[in-house]
């Protein structure tokens, strides 16, 4: 049996209370509790993979002159300077961009086998086709010296910017390989230019004074006495004056005064020509 119906809600207080018995609290997170995971935060994430750089996006490629130095370098090694000047001369032709530092890269080798072979003129011509942004580096400068001292046969002045030359390839540059390059292309330079200066004062003269001796092969006294004496020559220590062997002249003079030096420089210039 039912009893009498529920009468109807008629006060605030009644009303709010029937909400409080049908719909339970619930908590209210405080500021400083932990936002709840979401669920794209309850999965875990996968570690990211990234693909490493190619070596191509690593390091930029080498120039067409950077790629050359190896061959050249080669080249110098085996002494081919003929072959060293060919295989520059064809890529300083067809690279491009001639404006990029490393076309020192093959120009600085170049000149110097020119000069070994002695083609002052050709030297000259690819030092001189450099635009001016690289003809004022240090390399090419110094390079110049060597040129200018060869061509005026400033024999002192030969020595001492070739060592000058060989103290800059010995310091840190772009390219460590290059250094080396020029290093042993300069030392063969001076042997080469030495040995020709040599020959030359064999043939001209029938006697030189040690002190003149020494500024034309940029050698000491012992050094000097030891390739002479090598060569059949002869020293008189008396005078200091070392005579050639006889069969080694072919015009002679006798000049033994080192004022005199722009003068040898003219004989042995034209005995070099006869």
């Amino acid at each position: 049996m039912t009893g009498p119906p529920t009468p109807p809600l008629t006060t605030e207080t009644e009303i709010l209370d029937a909400a409080r018995s049908s719909n339970p609290p619930q908590s209210i997170p405080m500021a400083t509790d932990p936002e709840p995971p979401t669920a794209a935060a309850e999965q875990p994430t996968e570690p990211q993979h990234t693909e490493p750089p190619s070596s191509a996006e690593a390091e930029p490629q080498g120039t067409s002159y950077d790629k050359l130095l190896p061959t050249l370098a080669d080249l110098a090694a085996q002494g081919q300077y003929r072959e060293l000047t060919l295989a520059a001369e064809q890529g300083d032709a067809v690279a491009g961009n001639d404006h990029h530092v490393t076309r020192l890269y093959v120009v600085a080798p170049l000149v110097l086998a020119y000069l070994i072979l002695d083609d002052i003129a050709a030297a000259r011509h690819a030092l001189m086709r450099l635009p001016d942004v690289l003809g004022r580096l240090p390399v090419s400068v110094s390079l110049f010296g060597v040129l200018s001292a060869v061509y005026s046969r400033q024999h002192e002045a030969v020595y001492a910017r070739a060592e000058d030359l060989m103290n800059l390839c010995h310091q840190p540059l772009a390219n460590s390989k290059l250094g080396v390059v020029l290093a042993g292309l300069t030392t063969a330079f001076v042997e080469e230019f030495r040995q020709k200066t040599f020959a030359l004062l064999g043939k001209a003269y029938t006697s030189i004074s040690l002190p003149l001796a020494q500024r034309y092969l940029g050698l000491s006294t012992d050094q000097i006495l030891t390739a002479t004496t090598s060569n059949g020559w002869t020293y008189d220590a008396a005078t200091q004056v070392l005579t050639p062997p006889r069969s080694a002249t072919r015009a002679r003079v006798v000049i033994t005064d080192p004022s005199t030096l722009s003068t040898l420089s003219s004989v042995v210039d034209s005995i070099s020509r006869a």
